[in-house]
This record gives C-alpha cells, sequence and structure tokens, in this order.
C-alpha cells in the first residue's frame, strides 16, 4: 500500500493531473508475487530443474504454506528424477558457477522434499559441486554463499 504521508509528494507541487479522493484513501492494494523460470543451454541441468520441480510443494499452495506447522510430506522421487540427479555428477564447471546458488537452493529442497533413497545423491551431487568449484579456483563463489 502506497500510503500518501510516506511519499515525497508536496500538495503545492502536486501538480493539475493529480487529484486526491476521499480524503486521501487507499483506492487499491498492489501485490505480486514472484515467478521465475530458469533457462539455461545444458541439458542435465535443465533435466534436473524440470523433474525435480515435481517433487517441491508449489509456494503460496495450501500444502506448502502451512510447512511450519505440519510434517513435512515426503514423495517418494521417480527414476527419471533420480536419473537426473545422477547426471548432474557431468555438469561443467562453468555452468556449476553460473546457476551455483539456484542449484544448491534446488538441491536442498529436494533432500528435503524427497524420500530418503534421495540423501546419498543429493550429497553426492553437493559435494560434488562445491569440489568442481573449488578445484577451479573459484573460492569467491563458495564464499558468497557459506559465510
Amino acid at each position: 500500500m502506497l500510503d500518501i504521508s510516506q511519499s515525497k509528494l508536496v500538495f503545492q507541487y502536486a501538480g493539475p493531473e493529480v487529484r486526491w479522493i476521499d480524503n486521501q484513501k487507499s483506492i487499491f492494494y498492489v501485490s505480486m508475487q514472484l515467478v521465475s523460470t530458469v533457462l539455461c543451454e545444458d541439458q542435465h541441468l535443465h533435466n534436473f530443474f524440470q523433474s525435480s520441480s515435481s517433487l517441491l510443494p508449489l509456494m503460496g499452495s495450501s500444502s506448502g504454506s502451512s510447512s511450519a506447522s505440519s510434517p513435512r510430506s515426503l514423495q517418494p522421487m521417480d527414476a527419471d528424477t533420480q536419473k537426473n540427479l545422477k547426471a548432474l555428477l557431468s555438469l561443467k564447471v562453468e555452468n556449476i558457477i553460473i546457476f551455483f546458488p539456484t542449484l544448491l537452493n534446488q538441491l536442498l529442497s529436494v533432500l528435503l522434499h524427497g524420500g530418503t533413497e534421495t540423501v546419498i545423491d543429493v550429497t553426492r551431487v553437493l559435494v560434488h559441486i562445491v569440489d568442481e568449484v573449488y578445484e577451479a579456483g573459484r573460492d569467491d563463489v563458495l564464499h558468497l554463499i557459506f559465510e
């Protein structure tokens, strides 16, 4: 909500195009929800993002909004997602660095919302991508995330 008391408008400089109605009462509210997609050229990364999104609860949905009060529901990982998770071990270090924060976020979300069989595979991929970034001499990328 845009409150008139917080805005920088001064009444004598408002100009003729601004007309206050109902004693400067709010007329409407604006709310935004970020909806984003990851566009990557690496097929392994693209496949992982596509298949793992089905494991994660939708943000703002009734099942996702009450996750703090209710126990998390573990969803079994299908064979396709399992295969795409293991394919992340063959990512090029350039693609890992470009999508590092997003990839970590997705992997940790899969770790939390996937079944028990995902723990070993996700941990293996996490160790692999951190090692790849470190071996490439890009400690600055790791320090941005792990401070």
